[in-house]
Order: structure tokens, then sequence, then C-alpha cells
């Protein structure tokens, strides 16, 4: 069983912000995540509110496997759990599972390390090949080792591809998520990279993927929760 990571992008009701954890609406993530802390094989949660979207919390839970999380679902625990997340949602969370390598992905996701993280989903067609996600794959590694070198104020990456065929969004059609996360010292730090000619150099490996269809990118100040 390989370790994965459940992906879940949770729209919450208007003022119903978790950041406070002693607010009604904190208690309720509080609530839920430790519930989470004792579901066997759940490994680490982090959590936070994407900065371009304030109305959006994202959770990435770790699991030592994706049947872990199918067995907790299938337990009577479950339903609880929904009901009390649930006082803060706007409508249904948005779910997949992701194979981050590597795993965990702390580098890039806990605050610990990273003050904020770059969410990056490159979505490409359901029938994407095995030999055409190796290449993808690659490329992202190529693109991620100049990163490395050649920013400042990075603190991690991490990618992989989604186990799930997904929504791509804003269409009706299926698709293939590859998900890359990057720990950063700030927004600013990312931004200022993103001037430098080694992005402008580097970014057509992505852009110019094979059948790439969209691509989003959001930030999130991540705080990790373990269990207990």
């Amino acid at each position: 069983m390989a370790g994965a990571t459940e992906i879940a992008v949770l729209p919450l009701k208007k003022g119903s912000s978790p950041k406070d954890l002693d607010s009604p609406p904190g208690q309720a993530l509080k609530d839920s995540l430790e519930a989470l802390g004792q579901v066997e094989g759940f490994q680490r949660c982090y959590w936070g509110i994407e900065v371009e979207n304030p109305n959006v919390l994202d959770l990435f839970i770790d699991w030592d496997s994706i049947e872990s999380h199918k067995k907790f679902q299938e337990d009577q625990s479950y339903r609880p759990f929904l009901e009390r997340l649930g006082t803060i949602l706007d409508g249904a969370p948005d779910l997949c599972h992701v194979y981050l390598s590597p795993h965990p992905a702390t580098s890039a996701l806990s605050d610990i390390n990273a003050p904020v993280t770059e969410i990056l989903k490159a979505y490409f067609p359901a029938s994407y090949s095995d030999s055409d996600k190796d290449t993808l794959t690659e490329t992202m590694k190529r693109f991620l080792g100049i990163l490395e070198s050649a920013a400042e104020g990075y603190k991690g990456s991490a990618g992989g591809w989604s186990d799930e065929v997904v929504k791509i969004p804003g269409t009706e059609d299926d698709g293939k998520l590859f998900l890359t996360v990057v720990g950063w010292t700030s927004i600013e730090a990312h931004m200022k990279y993103r001037d430098t000619q080694a992005f402008k150099d580097s970014i057509p490996l992505l852009r110019n993927a094979k059948d790439l269809k969209k691509m989003d990118l959001v930030h999130v100040a991540f705080t990790e929760f373990q269990r207990g």
C-alpha cells in the first residue's frame, strides 16, 4: 500500500472562516480534525484558506493508503464527521487522491518549513496514456529542478498524479490531474521568481506539455495537524 494524499476543496459559508480555532467555525474544524486523528491510517493533515479565494478551505490529508480513507468513509463514524464539518460548508466538497512524491510532502506543505504554499493544478485528458504521464512527470521534475536552483525563498516541492479521473474546472470534460505543491517563504518570493529569466525560460516546459487542457494556481498558508 502506497501513501496517498486526499485533496479536499471545501466551499465555506459566508462568515464561516475557521482561521480562529476558538471561534464557532474554528471549533467545528478543530473537532473534525481531532476526529480524523482517531482514524486508522490517518497520518497528518494540512489545512488553510486559499489566499485568492477567501471562502475556500483546502484540506490536504495524508493517509497510509487510499484504502484506509475508503474504509473510514464506510465506517459509522464518518457521518458524524461529515455533519460536524458540514456546519461551516456552503456546498459539497471536491475530493480526489494524489500520489505526491515525495510522500509526505512536508517541506512544501508544513507551516513549520513553508509559510505559504503554491498549489498548481494541471489538467490533461482522461485518456492520457501511461507513457504521456511518465513524460509529464519527468518534465515537471526538470521544471522544479530549475526552480530549486534559481529561486530565492524556495522551501520544497512535491508533485504527482490523481488516482481518480476528475472534472476539468469550467468544462463538462473528465480529465487527469497533475498536482504540484511548492513551499515558499512568501507569496512575494514566488512572484519575484516569476519575473526572473530562469522562470521565463522554463515555464514553456509546462505550458507546451502535450494536450494540456487547463492550469489553476492558488496560494495557501497551511497549518499542519498531526494525531495527538
